[in-house]
């Protein structure tokens, strides 16, 4: 069962690479393998993990702060792929404090990412 499991998030991450990519959204892919790690803690399936706090740091050194456009791309992706795959948006708030980070901006599913 585990090899299935494999293969069905193989598959699901290979078509959001593709959406994103189609969408012209080149951040998505690199943003959603950072986070793949935190999928099962972020539906409610478990703890967090020590690879999603590693995803979530490395997130943020991709999404320097002095490059707007490449934030708000990230942004949007997150809020799309959070919605559709049906995050639990108090998980999503813990994670700054279970890794021990610290965000300037709010995880929030109305955030602006425009701003």
């Amino acid at each position: 069962m585990g090899r299935s499991n494999l293969i069905f998030e193989l598959v699901f991450l290979a078509l959001i690479i593709a959406i994103s990519c189609v969408n012209g959204n080149y951040q998505c892919p690199n943003t959603i393998i950072k986070l793949l790690p935190c999928k099962d803690f972020l539906m409610g399936k478990g703890d967090i993990s020590g690879h999603c706090c590693n995803g979530v740091k490395g997130l943020m050194k991709i999404a320097t702060f002095d490059n707007d456009l490449k934030l708000q791309s990230i942004c949007v992706c997150l809020k799309k792929e959070a919605l559709a795959i049906g995050v639990i948006e108090e998980r999503a708030k813990q994670i700054p404090q279970l890794c021990n980070i610290s965000l300037s901006i709010s995880i929030d599913p109305n955030v602006d990412c425009k701003k």
